[in-house]
């Protein structure tokens, strides 16, 4: 039996960690679909809005057209991010292991838990990806697919109208048009989509500017949020706060960050940014089908592979997704660039 020398012998708490699973807010809007190509055609129904007419009596009928469609091609990209562990890793005291006790980890255990503990990491840097791409469509109505020097490899225009941009004074002082500004978006998804608006998203700046407004805070109603919450359990949990209800809109605060390439944090939403959407439009997160022709393709959100060099030892993981958020139905959203 080992034993333990008790002058030597250290123990700690659970290891801290500061870099937490990406939350997922915007992309609980979507409808995951998985496909079994990269190439993925989505038909955009352009649908009606006119009213129905009535008839005399004896006449026959009004002829009602069938409102047209345009179908795009579009390609999901892939996203192939590696890892290396080498034999000194495994070796090496893990994060939260106790040092010098009779019960560490062997090297066996340690690799597999590095494994383990990468693959979430990885796995998490892709939906922090898909994050960012949902908020950039949101506020521009564009797709811009970017490789790690930021530059573009291709785009794909949602075609959000200019009216649905707006651009508010909430700093300016005694405002009191914070809600107008939000049942204008409202409104204008309604008239453009047919959809209700059910949800206002609103960046850090913004949500401190709203709620410092009196006026705003008036009509803010905070009563009953366990209820409300229960209503969107999907939602909540994901980063976003849900801080009350105006005018049937629900208003959330989302502070979910990123860091760019110069390892600076950023906000996932701008935020000076405001969203207005309806939890019923169309928007879809296509994943195309990820691999290769040595391991195989996959249809799924993710796939993963490894693979081992002798000299020096070194096993690498690859993880390999292939998303595409599309909102389908870009009308359903609106959006406030607060100042």
């Amino acid at each position: 039996m080992a034993t333990i020398d008790i002058t030597d012998a250290k123990e700690l708490t659970l290891a801290i960690n500061n870099n937490l699973e990406p939350n997922r807010f915007l992309a609980s809007f979507f409808t995951t679909l998985t496909h079994n190509t990269k190439d993925v055609m989505i038909d955009f129904v352009e649908g009606t809005q006119k009213l129905a007419p009535f008839i005399r009596d004896g006449q026959e009928a009004t002829v009602s057209n069938r409102g047209g469609f345009n179908t795009r091609n579009v390609h999901c990209y892939d996203i192939a991010l590696k890892r290396r562990t080498t034999a000194f890793d495994a070796f090496k005291r893990a994060p939260g292991e106790a040092p010098v006790v009779a019960s560490a980890m062997n090297p066996q255990q340690r690799a597999a838990m590095l494994a383990g503990r990468d693959m979430r990491e990885l796995q998490g840097s892709v939906r922090r990806t898909i994050e960012k791409l949902i908020s950039d469509e949101l506020f521009t109505g564009v797709v811009n697919i970017k490789d790690a020097n930021g530059s573009t490899i291709d785009s794909i225009d949602l075609g959000l109208d200019a009216s649905h941009k707006l651009t508010k004074s909430w700093s300016t002082s005694n405002y009191k048009a914070i809600v107008s500004d939000l049942e204008e978006a409202a409104t204008k998804i309604a008239e453009d989509s047919g959809l209700t608006a059910s949800d206002v998203v609103l960046g850090s700046s913004a949500a401190d500017t709203a709620f410092k407004n009196d006026f705003f805070m008036k009509q803010l109603d905070t009563k009953n949020l366990e209820n409300i919450s229960a209503s969107v359990s999907l939602r909540v949990g994901r980063g976003a706060r849900l801080v009350g209800t105006v005018g049937g809109l629900r208003i959330w605060r989302y502070d979910e960050i990123f860091k760019d390439a110069s390892n600076q944090t950023q906000k996932i939403i701008p935020a000076s940014g405001v969203v207005v959407l309806s939890d019923a439009m169309q928007a879809t997160l296509h994943y195309g089908v990820a691999g290769d022709i040595e391991n195989g393709f996959f249809e799924g959100e993710f796939a993963a592979d490894t693979w081992y060099e002798k000299d020096p030892p070194v096993q690498w993981l690859r993880v390999r997704s292939a998303p595409l958020p599309v909102i389908e139905q870009i009308s359903g959203v609106a959006t406030i660039t607060v100042s």
